[in-house]
C-alpha cells in the first residue's frame, strides 16, 4: 500500500489559502475576518522551518474565527464560523493526526430564543448569539471515547451567550477526522448550496477537498477497516466502538 499524503504546514497552509480565496470568490465570507485569517496563516506558515517535512501545525484561533456572512437558512438567520488548532506528523501510518479540535459554530438573531427570567441579562443588547456548536476531536492519551469524534456543547466563549450547558459532553459520536477543508465544505454545502455547487464544478476546488480526503480521512478508514478483516489481531472481543477507542 503507498504512503499517505502527509504535508508539512507550508504545503497544506497554501491549500488552505487557495480554498478560501476559491470560496471568496463566491461572496461567502466576511471579508474583513477572511483578510485576518490570511495573514495568520502566512505567519504560521512563514514560522515553520523551510526543510520541514511530512509534518505540521496549523491554527485559527477563537479571537480570529473565519466568519461566513449571514444566510438564510430555510427562512431562519443564520451565521456560522469556524477556529481550529490542528497538528500532524507520519508518526503513526494508521492515524495522521497528533491533534484534532475543530469547532464550528452556527449564530443566531440574540432575540431568536430568549427567555427574560432564564436567559443571559446580556441578550437584550447583543444583535447575535451562539444557537449552536459543534466539537470536531481527536481524543486526549488515555480518554476513552472513539478517537475522532464529534460532540455538541462543548465549554463556550465567553461572547457566545450560548444556552447549551458545557458539563453535557456526551454523546461523543465517532466519525471520519474533519480537518479544515473538509469542516469548509461541509459549511459550504450546508448553508450556501448555490454557491457550493458552482464550486464543486472547479477542478481546483475538488483537488484541495480531494488532498485533505487522502491526507487525513483515508488512513484512518483503512485503520476502520481492518475491524472487519477475517484474523485481524486486536479486534477479539472488541465491539466496533470499543475498537474505535484504539
Amino acid at each position: 500500500m503507498s504512503k499517505p499524503v502527509i504535508p508539512s504546514t507550508r504545503e497544506l497552509g497554501h491549500k488552505y489559502r487557495r480554498l478560501l480565496e476559491l470560496a471568496q470568490a463566491e461572496g461567502v465570507f466576511e471579508h474583513g475576518r477572511l483578510f485576518r485569517v490570511l495573514e495568520h496563516l502566512n505567519e504560521e506558515m512563514s514560522g515553520r522551518p523551510k526543510n520541514e517535512r511530512r509534518k505540521g501545525h496549523l491554527t485559527i484561533p477563537p479571537h480570529l474565527a473565519l466568519r461566513f456572512q449571514e444566510s438564510d437558512l430555510r427562512g431562519f438567520r443564520v451565521r456560522p464560523d469556524v477556529y481550529f488548532a490542528q497538528s500532524w506528523s507520519d508518526r503513526d501510518g494508521d492515524d495522521p493526526f497528533t491533534e484534532l479540535d475543530l469547532k464550528l459554530r452556527v449564530w443566531i438573531p440574540g432575540d431568536a430564543s430568549a427567555r427574560t427570567s432564564l436567559d443571559h441579562p446580556d441578550l437584550e443588547t447583543c444583535d447575535w448569539r451562539v444557537g449552536l456548536r459543534v466539537h470536531f476531536d481527536r481524543h486526549a492519551p488515555g480518554q476513552c471515547t472513539p478517537r475522532y469524534h464529534f460532540q455538541a456543547g462543548g465549554k463556550p466563549e465567553a461572547a457566545e451567550l450560548c444556552q447549551l450547558y458545557e458539563e453535557i459532553c456526551e454523546p461523543r459520536v465517532p466519525m471520519w477526522p474533519q480537518d479544515f477543508a473538509l469542516a469548509i465544505q461541509m459549511v459550504l454545502k450546508g448553508f450556501f448550496p448555490v454557491e457550493y455547487s458552482r464550486l464543486v464544478l472547479k477542478d481546483e476546488f475538488r483537488a484541495i477537498v480531494q488532498y485533505s480526503e487522502r491526507a487525513f480521512v483515508k488512513p484512518v478508514q483503512v485503520w476502520i477497516g481492518r475491524y472487519f478483516s477475517t484474523g485481524s489481531p486486536g479486534t477479539q472481543g472488541k465491539t466496533l466502538l470499543e475498537y474505535l477507542e484504539g
